[in-house]
């Protein structure tokens, strides 16, 4: 039994490699967050125009997050990137969308509700400036942007119940559907936190997938992943 968990492991590792990064930002902005633990979540206008120019010189293509499921099924060799935006901060509008326009860049933004209403926020979401309903619809407009889900209240679905956690994405989902006029089936969980029932769960209410906040590259011929896409973050000092 032994060796045969040690042959799968190695089978794994051998037959498994990186084919691509899912980003993950918040903010764009030059402005300096006020909470320290905020500030590495930062990212400048002009770092991110430098290493969007960097990764198409090095060959990268940039891609959306339906493209990203795809490619984990192995059909496509070619190295990609895709850029995601969490929480819906104004400047994702402001200041990161006039860029992915130059550039003609792919994004996703994965929107939470309660910190746009003003119903419920987190409290590393409060005093900033988040995308309003209209803004939302413009960059639902774009054949550049996917909008996703991130819940209703920003909350950690491992500590929540089965029909807490299909109440928190559904609502967020169904929200959004009714400002863009069309079906989400991208979602965020936050934190990247999520228990043993969440793909059961996001799947049932007709997410087709899902991304984690770390877990490093995606690799190849790992469609089963799709609800468990990793992402890297990127910050100031990314290269």
């Amino acid at each position: 039994m032994f060796y045969s968990r040690k042959i799968r492991r190695y089978w794994y590792q051998w037959t498994r490699h990186s084919i691509g990064s899912v980003w993950m930002l918040h903010r764009v902005t030059n402005e300096l967050s006020q909470l320290e633990s905020q500030r590495r979540y930062v990212v400048t206008p002009k770092k991110l125009e430098e290493l969007i120019e960097k990764y198409l010189s090095m060959g990268y293509e940039f891609v959306s997050m339906k493209e990203v499921a795809q490619r984990m099924c192995g059909k496509n060799p070619a190295k990609f990137i895709a850029i995601t935006l969490d929480d819906g901060y104004e400047d994702t509008y402001t200041e990161a969308y006039p860029i992915f326009q130059k550039y003609n860049i792919p994004f996703c933004v994965y929107i939470s509700e309660g910190p746009i209403t003003g119903e419920v926020c987190p409290e590393q979401l409060k005093g900033f400036k988040m995308l309003t309903a209209e803004m939302i619809k413009e960059l639902a407009k774009s054949p550049l942007c996917t909008i996703g889900s991130h819940t209703k209240s920003h909350a950690a679905l491992d500590s929540l119940s089965d029909a807490e956690q299909e109440a928190e994405v559904k609502h967020c989902k169904e929200w959004l559907e009714r400002i863009i006029e069309r079906s989400v089936v991208d979602f965020a969980y936050p934190y990247g936190k999520t228990n043993g029932r969440s793909e059961m769960i996001v799947s049932k209410i007709g997410i087709e997938r899902a991304v984690l906040a770390g877990g490093g590259d995606v690799l190849n011929h790992t469609p089963r992943l799709k609800w468990y896409i990793p992402r890297v973050v990127v910050t100031n000092s990314f290269e």
